[in-house]
């Protein structure tokens, strides 16, 4: 991120023309959006819009000046903001899908597997007997292990679709990324859980929209197959990622 940005503020101190520099500004932003930092890349392109006036050269130079001087210290501060310095968007992003295609393995080896001798007792009598019954256990105990990498994620946080309001089960604002949870019971169908997916899809609006499926009752007929139905779908710019656990 920061040879990126760097690179960036030194094409810009370089350029002497309001051509080149809007062809430096363009390709900047296509590199931006390509490594991930798509907040940045818009935010620059609005930055970099100023007012040109034919009747003043004078007055253009100024203002083009000027221009480069705010860009330049957004580009900086960038930098500075440790939301963008750690990793970018698509490396959150594959992040979390890790997390969650390793979640349910990782409880069984903390709950069910070679508890060590030396625990006290408590963990040793009580580690055995905890399992997911539903998708508010699923969320309980996935929380702390994406919190562990996103300072910034929450739980529960409500939605305003427009229609009416959602509940997000996971949500890490600064990636846009949310996590929705489901855990199948015995009165649910596979299509029954199908059109859950279908409407959270369309209502929620964040960038990266997660589903993990705890199928605890095993109602799905073939992984595979529901996994691909939305897997990798764009909706309304939407990246859609489907994770089944059963």
């Amino acid at each position: 991120m920061n040879d990126l940005v760097q690179e960036l503020i030194d094409r810009i101190d370089l350029a002497q023309e309001i051509e080149t520099y809007q062809s430096i500004i363009k390709d900047g932003i296509i590199k931006l959006n390509n490594h991930g930092y798509s907040d940045i890349a818009a935010q620059i392109s609005q930055l970099s819009q100023f007012q040109t006036n034919r009747f003043s050269e004078t007055e253009t130079k100024e203002n083009f000046n000027n221009n480069k001087v705010k860009v330049k210290e957004y580009l900086q501060l960038s930098v500075m903001d440790n939301q963008y310095c750690k990793i970018s968007e698509g490396e959150a992003v594959i992040i979390v899908e890790s997390i969650l295609k390793n979640f349910k393995q990782s409880l069984d080896k903390m709950f069910h597997k070679n508890i060590h001798g030396k625990c006290n007792d408590t963990l040793k009598n009580h580690l055995p007997n905890i399992g997911i019954q539903n998708e508010y256990d699923v969320q309980h105990l996935m929380y702390p292990f994406l919190l562990s990498v996103f300072e910034d994620c929450r739980m529960e946080k409500c939605q305003d679709t427009g229609h009416h309001t959602v509940r997000e089960d996971i949500v890490i604002d600064s990636y846009k990324i949310i996590i929705e949870l489901k855990c199948t019971r015995r009165s649910m169908t596979e299509r029954d859980l199908s059109e859950e997916v279908a409407a959270d899809i369309l209502h929620y609006k964040e960038r990266h929209l997660f589903f993990y499926i705890y199928d605890k009752e095993k109602i799905i007929a073939n992984n595979r197959c529901f996994i691909n139905t939305y897997e990798g779908m764009r909706v309304e710019g939407k990246d859609i990622h489907v994770i089944i656990a059963n």
